[in-house]
């Protein structure tokens, strides 16, 4: 049996990894807020992320690493990832993360909106097109970065929704605004999303990828001895 922070291989040839890491998501959190206030008064400023402070830098997280052969795989899979709590003695799922800033970028943060989008699966997105779709229009009309916002929008929604993360396997992984296949950890998801929203190139600034390694477990494992 593995133990934390050691790596493992299963006789099936699947890797496993567990333990304390440095947190791999990189993201200038302020920034992001300022930028969404400004939204909704009608503004788009940029210089909202002049600040260039990663949030997630000094974070750390517990993880787990799992490598699957793609031998063991279908041609294409789509992945999101959900967690649950126990509440009157039954499991109720309470968050859902597949594309990044789905719920603070594209639903702008709107709690009763963002609460049911975590709390549900995939197949109810549709329900949130409409929502999705008039953000990225708000946010490109206020950029003037697209001649047909509507268009651009109902698009770039399509692509979001459903919340699920495409790949095909054994090609390269890429996250893009180009294209969704997988998502590598060194690509950056937030400079992503922002860029998509706003219908041009977008960094946060935030751009400290100092923490992610090429090799298996993937993470900067670090010290919980005492």
């Amino acid at each position: 049996m593995a133990k934390l922070g050691q790596a493992s291989t299963l006789d099936n040839g699947i890797h496993i990894w567990a333990g304390a890491a440095r947190d791999l998501f990189v993201g200038n959190s302020a920034g992001l807020l300022k930028f969404r206030a400004e939204l909704r008064e009608g503004k788009y400023d940029e210089a909202t992320f002049d600040n260039a402070v990663d949030l997630f830098q000094g974070f750390n997280s517990s993880v787990i690493v799992v490598e699957v052969p793609n031998s063991m795989l279908p041609s294409t899979i789509q992945v999101f990832a959900t967690s649950a709590m126990p509440l009157s003695g039954k499991w109720i799922q309470v968050n859902r993360l597949a594309n990044p800033l789905l719920t603070h970028l594209f639903l702008m943060g709107d709690e009763n909106t963002s609460l049911e989008h975590v709390a549900h699966r995939p197949n109810e997105d549709n329900r949130r097109l409409l929502w999705v779709a008039s953000t990225i229009a708000r946010t490109v009309t206020l950029a003037e970065s697209k001649k047909h916002p509507f268009a651009y929008a109902d698009s770039m929604a399509a692509r979001l929704l459903p919340d699920m993360i495409q790949y095909e396997v054994g090609s390269k992984a890429h996250y893009g605004v180009d294209k969704f296949n997988g998502r590598p950890t060194t690509d950056d998801a937030m400079d992503t999303a922002l860029s998509i929203c706003a219908g041009k190139s977008v960094t946060d600034n935030a751009n400290t990828f100092d923490r992610h390694p090429k090799g298996f477990p993937y993470v900067v494992p670090i010290s919980t001895k005492k």
